[in-house]
Formats: C-alpha cells, sequence, structure tokens
C-alpha cells in the first residue's frame, strides 16, 4: 500500500495498513530547524533540508525527500512560503538576521540567543486607533511575489508521486479572531465551493486550544480534518472526542504532547504516551499521527526518535 492509498483510507474512516505518518506536511505539523538537525545527527542521517524554508519566523523546515522517505512520511506540503525569497532577501549583520516582509513588518533574529524571529516593527503602530489604522493603511502589492510563489508551487509538485498531498495555508486562521456566528456559516459557504469545485477534496482546519464546543458546528458547515486536537486543553478529552466525532472527523494530530512529554518526559514516557494514545485513536482509522503541532527546538534527538520508533512498532493494523 502506498502512502496516497493509505492516507484515503484514514481520511475515509477505514483501517489502512498502518496509520499515516505526517511531518513537514503542512506549517502546522512541521519541526523546528535545530530540532530536526540535532535528531537527524543522533542517527547519523542527512541533516540537509529544503533551503527554501517555508516558515523561517518559526524556523519550520523541510526535510529533503531522501528523508522524508527514511522517516516514512505520508504527506508532502504544496503551498506559498511565509515570505517567498526570504533566502535573498535576510540581512546578517554580525549573528542578527533581519528581514521587512511584503507587510512591511521588520522582523530580527539574533543567532546568539533567539530560538526565533522576533517582530520589531508593526504597521499600524503609528496610528493613534485602530479605526484611524484601518482607514488608513493599505495592503501591499503582492504581484511581485507572484512570480516566485509560482516557480516554488511548480518545484512542490515534482515531490507528490504516491504521497497525499496538502494544499497548506501559511498565515493564522480566523478562528483566532473567532465570532462563532459569523464566521462559521462564512466557512460553510467557502468550504461548499471548494468541495464543487473539487469533488473528493477534504477540508482541513487547524485551531488550537479547548474547541470541543465548537466541533458540531464546523462538522455542519463541512469540516473533514481537525488539526492539532490538544488534548491537554479543557474539555479535550481524546476518547470522548473519537466517541462523539469519530464518525465525522479525521483526527490530524495529537499524537503526543508537544509541550511537556516530547520536551520533557524521559524517552520511555513517550514512547507510554504514544502507545497510549494509538490504542484510543486508530481502531477505525481517521486518525493521523502527527504531534501537537510543530516539534520545536528543545525536544531532545532521543524523545524524537521513540516517539517515531513507537509509532512505526505499535501504529500497525
Amino acid at each position: 500500500m502506498n502512502s496516497l492509498e493509505r492516507l484515503n483510507r484514514a481520511l475515509n474512516h477505514s483501517e489502512p495498513d498502518r496509520i499515516p505518518f505526517d511531518l513537514a506536511g503542512t506549517t502546522v505539523t512541521g519541526i523546528n530547524k535545530r530540532a530536526f538537525i540535532k535528531a537527524m545527527e543522533y542517527r547519523g542521517l542527512s541533516t540537509e533540508y529544503e533551503k527554501k524554508e517555508i516558515d523561517p519566523i518559526q524556523q519550520i523546515v523541510t526535510p529533503v525527500e531522501e528523508t522524508l522517505k527514511i522517516l516514512q512520511t505520508d504527506v508532502r506540503r504544496v503551498g506559498a512560503r511565509r515570505i517567498p525569497g526570504f533566502e535573498n532577501s535576510v540581512r546578517k549583520t554580525g549573528t542578527v538576521n533581519k528581514i521587512t516582509d511584503a507587510w512591511n513588518c521588520l522582523w530580527k533574529m539574533d543567532d546568539s540567543k533567539d530560538l526565533y524571529y522576533n517582530q520589531y516593527f508593526f504597521p499600524l503602530e503609528g496610528y493613534s486607533s485602530l479605526a484611524e489604522g484601518l482607514n488608513n493603511y493599505r495592503a501591499p502589492d503582492i504581484s511581485m511575489e507572484k512570480e516566485i510563489i509560482v516557480q516554488d508551487l511548480s518545484e512542490q509538485i515534482q515531490t507528490v508521486s504516491d504521497y497525499g498531498v496538502i494544499a497548506d495555508r501559511n498565515c493564522a486562521g480566523l478562528t483566532e479572531i473567532f465570532l462563532r456566528k459569523t464566521v462559521i456559516p462564512r466557512f460553510a459557504g467557502l468550504w461548499a465551493h471548494i468541495k464543487k469545485r473539487l469533488p473528493g477534496i477534504k477540508i482541513f482546519m487547524h485551531t488550537c486550544g479547548s474547541v470541543r464546543i465548537l466541533l458540531p458546528d464546523l462538522i455542519e458547515a463541512g469540516l473533514d480534518i481537525y488539526n492539532p486536537v490538544q488534548f491537554t486543553a479543557a474539555g479535550m478529552n481524546l476518547k470522548e472526542l473519537k466517541r462523539d466525532f469519530g464518525k465525522d472527523l479525521v483526527f490530524w494530530g495529537g499524537g503526543v504532547n508537544t509541550q511537556s512529554t516530547l520536551r520533557t518526559g524521559s524517552p520511555q514516557q513517550v514512547e507510554d504516551e504514544v502507545k497510549r494514545i494509538l490504542d484510543i485513536m486508530a481502531p477505525g482509522g481517521g486518525f493521523v499521527f502527527a504531534a501537537i503541532h510543530n516539534i520545536q527546538e528543545d525536544v531532545p534527538p532521543e524523545n524524537f526518535w521513540a516517539m517515531w520508533d513507537t509509532l512505526m512498532k505499535y501504529g500497525k493494523y
């Protein structure tokens, strides 16, 4: 069974040969550059990653295709990068990297102390009120980035082959300023249009935190795949989520607690947690393994491999 067949079975709520695995298939199921390098060095694997970084602000990178195959990842990402042309636009002075994006936001990262880029200039900060800012601020002309984006997409599509594909977003979603009665009906209209134009497509939504109360409305609006399944948040018990929504939603993520277990637990604790979650989420399909959000810089390499080894050993049907 190839990756596309495996993923399709899981997305249609049936059991494939093993649980599909996603690492670097999206900008919310990725891995930090330093964490990736440490993990690969730990087992003597290539530390090479795609130089066109998908999200340099968060320091999220995509391993090269050879490494993705070794890791048996079933998903490939197709989508614009957070800052198209970043590698040709970043400026470095000493240990400090600087870049101004198309929206005129200034970002800096000091290699000697920072883990990520920090924002130093906000385009609306010069206005006396939000209303004044909204009335006077003009969105940038991003037509200059079109050529870069088209080239990126053309290169990305070459890696698709027999893998699952996510048309990935590259910015935060509207749910981060959620107005339930206003936004969800608009999602419904948008998702219905997408599904009409692309029959068979699945709608993937990333929304962190305690969102159980929203899931029935999102399902009714047409949501198919929910990520990151943050089971540490209030009301997000995995057994209850699987029981109540497992027939309607595919759970993409929630494979291990990235904030605590993967960072500060022992390899044995990581293994125990992954096994427990597989027992809950795997039956009947409808589950794609990924950590809760991106794997961060301070995840020990032995814990990364404890997660991966456990999935490969126990994630079979």
